[in-house]
C-alpha cells in the first residue's frame, strides 16, 4: 500500500458532497453538485439532460461495455435513473433498452415527459419481476 500511495493521488480528510448515497453517486458519476441534480437521497432521480449526462454513457458511447453493481435502492443506477449509462445494471437490463410492449406502445401515446416513460417502465419491471416469480417457482 506504502509503494502505491507514492504513486496514486491520496487525500486525507476527504468529505463527500453529500450525506447519503445516492446523491454522492450522482455526484460522481455526472460531475454535478446535487444542487444541481435535484439528487439527494432515493428516491430522487435524474430527470431531464441530467439523466443523460454522465461518465458511464460516455463510456458506452465509445464503445466500453458497462455493469452496474450496487445495492438497489441506495445507489442503483437504475433506480437513480442513469439513461443509456450500463448495459446492465445488479444483473437486469435497463427496462428501456429492451422492452418490446414499450416501445411497441411510442406511437400511441403522444409525446409523453420521460418521467412519464420512467414511471412506465418502473411498472413494467415491476410486473414483470412479479409475474417471473409466481410462474418460474412454480415450474
Amino acid at each position: 500500500m506504502e509503494k502505491m500511495a507514492k504513486e496514486s493521488l491520496v487525500s486525507e480528510n476527504s468529505l463527500t458532497n453529500n450525506a447519503h448515497s445516492a446523491g454522492s453517486i450522482v455526484s460522481l458519476l455526472t460531475g454535478k453538485l446535487p444542487t444541481t441534480t435535484k439528487v439527494v437521497y432515493a428516491p430522487d432521480t435524474l430527470k431531464g439532460v441530467n439523466a443523460y449526462q454522465h461518465l458511464p454513457g460516455i463510456l458506452k458511447q465509445l464503445g466500453y461495455r458497462t455493469l452496474d453493481l450496487s445495492i438497489r435502492h441506495y445507489a442503483d443506477a437504475m433506480d437513480l435513473n442513469l439513461r443509456n449509462g450500463f448495459d446492465v445494471g445488479n444483473f437486469r437490463q435497463h427496462a428501456g433498452q429492451n422492452v418490446v410492449l414499450l416501445q411497441a406502445l411510442r406511437p400511441f401515446t403522444g409525446s409523453l415527459f420521460a418521467t412519464h416513460w420512467y414511471f412506465l417502465e418502473r411498472i413494467y419491471e415491476r410486473i414483470s419481476t412479479r409475474l417471473r416469480h409466481i410462474f418460474l417457482q412454480s415450474i
